[in-house]
């Protein structure tokens, strides 16, 4: 390459995948913190990295690690060398909510068939998934639901936005085909089972 090429040549940034990757370990720390349960243990007063360590056998310095992970991530606030839940955790961390949603996760993160979206390309053959309609399955998706019970009304404008995004307004005569079979909270609002 001669100094006229090498001088117009700039060398593209890779940020886009940096963000991959770090997202990857941003999934990591999640998928372990829901399986320690993390969050039912600071609720408990497991409340230090030491305490939490001590209690469970777990080596200290992973534990605190985790922890401050999980706080970069902003699902725990740490103040001296005590954290504890912030809000969102609160609501959605602690498996004892009718508002949990960590179960959903889980079963994703562990199902068989993740990591074989290359082999289904290249067979072509879809790979086996879990059974939605199991009565464990139901119990995964009620949490999903239940924001749109507790707060109505910001639920519904949130799907309010979608159709709008979409420009399709509510009218007379207006069908729509719920594909995903699931409650239907955006489809049956425009459908005028759910009230406007």
């Amino acid at each position: 390459m001669d100094t006229e090429k090498c001088q117009q040549f700039e060398m593209p940034k890779s940020e886009v995948i940096g963000q991959m990757v770090e997202w990857i370990f941003q999934v990591d720390i999640f998928r372990s913190a829901l399986e320690l349960k993390v969050w039912e243990k600071v609720a408990a007063g497991e409340d230090t990295a030491e305490r939490m360590a001590s209690i469970e056998g777990w080596n200290p310095t992973g534990t605190r690690m985790l922890l401050d992970a999980i706080c970069s991530l902003k699902l725990l606030s740490k103040q001296g060398n005590r954290y504890s839940l912030v809000p969102e955790s609160e609501y959605y961390l602690l498996p004892n909510k009718p508002t949990y949603k960590g179960s959903l996760p889980l079963t994703e993160f562990n199902w068989e068939g993740n990591g074989k979206l290359a082999e289904s390309i290249r067979t072509g053959k879809r790979p086996i998934h879990y059974s939605a309609t199991t009565a464990e399955m139901v119990e995964l998706w009620i949490a999903d639901y239940a924001r749109s019970w507790a707060a109505p009304e910001s639920f519904l404008q949130q799907t309010d936005a979608l159709w709008q995004s979409l420009n399709i307004s509510a009218r007379d005569g207006l069908r729509v085909l719920d594909v995903a079979c699931g409650p239907a909270p955006k489809s049956g609002r425009w459908q005028g089972n759910i009230p406007a």
